[in-house]
């Protein structure tokens, strides 16, 4: 933001700049306007005004990438944990993490949730697309089966989950326990 507000001044101030160098004369001062002939001066002026027009939109779409950029980087998304429910079910807690000190909001077209196999129990979902600063573990937590697969997307953040290898690690989990024993 302070990035911003720093651009958007030196643009006032340019233009401000550009305004002076166009304004009319003093009272008092005696001028005559030429019609047919642009002298070097106003054509000075003209491509000066410009060039400072130029160089402050060229300064605004650079803030304007480096913005865009700064927001993908910064948000991660996670699985906090996997319970199996005893039933062949599995209850999976996604959580993200926003280290910025604002929102990042994204459109339902770039954030979701999307079931592209079996089914899911969404029993809550408080980060699809909006989110808050800070640490969130448990931001959607779905109940799911061997047969889902599905996706939490976030701009070009994604985690897939696939229940067959949530139950593949979970039997490859039990023989190591049972090993140990």
């Amino acid at each position: 933001m302070r990035r911003f507000l720093i651009v958007m001044t030196l643009f006032l101030m340019m233009a401000d700049t550009a305004d002076s160098l166009l304004a009319e004369p003093a009272d008092g001062v005696q001028t005559e306007v030429i019609d047919e002939e642009e002298t070097p001066q106003a054509a000075r002026r003209n491509q000066d005004t410009a060039v400072i027009l130029a160089l402050g939109a060229a300064g605004f779409v650079v803030f304007a990438v480096l913005a865009a950029r700064n927001k993908e980087q910064n948000l991660r998304l996670f699985v906090n944990s996997v319970d199996s429910n005893g039933d062949g079910s599995y209850t999976v807690k996604l959580g993200y993490a926003n280290p910025n000190s604002s929102r990042i909001c994204y459109d339902r077209e770039n954030s979701g949730l999307k079931v592209r196999k079996g089914t899911a129990i969404v029993l809550k979902n408080a980060g699809s697309s909006d989110f808050e600063p800070g640490i969130h573990k448990d931001a959607i937590i779905t109940v799911i089966n061997d047969e889902t697969e599905m996706e939490w997307f976030a701009g070009k953040q994604k985690i897939d989950v696939n229940g067959q290898m949530i139950k593949i690690e979970r039997r490859e989990e039990n023989e190591q326990n049972q090993r140990q024993f």
